[in-house]
């Protein structure tokens, strides 16, 4: 499907289910029909930065981009 809702929602089922391989899919997945979708940014960057081997780099990046947009938010 290339509903984002579904996919964020999908990840958190995962999430809670300690299936981050598989959150981490329907995160990248809702990206990519909505990039700017904070609470996916916000999920996936947390996921990288937990891996047994982190992705800082691209963590810090989806962080930068969900403070981006929440700054453009509050100028609106």
């Amino acid at each position: 499907t290339n509903s984002p809702f579904l996919h964020w929602m999908l990840s958190n089922v995962y999430i809670n289910q300690g299936k981050y391989q598989l959150a981490q899919k329907h995160l990248e997945a809702c990206l990519e029909v909505q990039p700017q979708f904070m609470e996916a940014l916000n999920n996936l960057a947390h996921i990288l930065a937990r891996e047994e081997t982190p992705n800082y780099p691209r963590a810090m990046d989806l962080i930068n981009a969900c403070l981006k947009q929440a700054e453009q938010m509050n100028q609106q």
